[in-house]
């Protein structure tokens, strides 16, 4: 599973699976020291190798956002 910033670039590299968190670069799971949001990436990109197939990119939620 790949955390990604650049969809784009992600899907043309061809990774097999990947989530793309649509959050700042240098950020991709969180915005420093808020914990809450960074555990609740990780959460997502945990589930998503249950849910994602290969050649699929999943869109996290943005936590970021406040």
């Amino acid at each position: 599973m790949t955390v990604t910033l650049l969809p784009e670039t992600t899907n043309a590299l061809g990774v097999p699976r990947s989530i793309y968190f649509p959050n700042k670069l240098g950020n991709p799971i969180g915005r420093p020291n808020q914990k809450d949001e960074q555990y609740a990436a990780l959460i997502q990109c945990l589930e998503a190798f249950e849910e994602v197939n290969v050649g699929e990119m999943l869109t996290g939620t943005n936590q970021t956002d406040h």
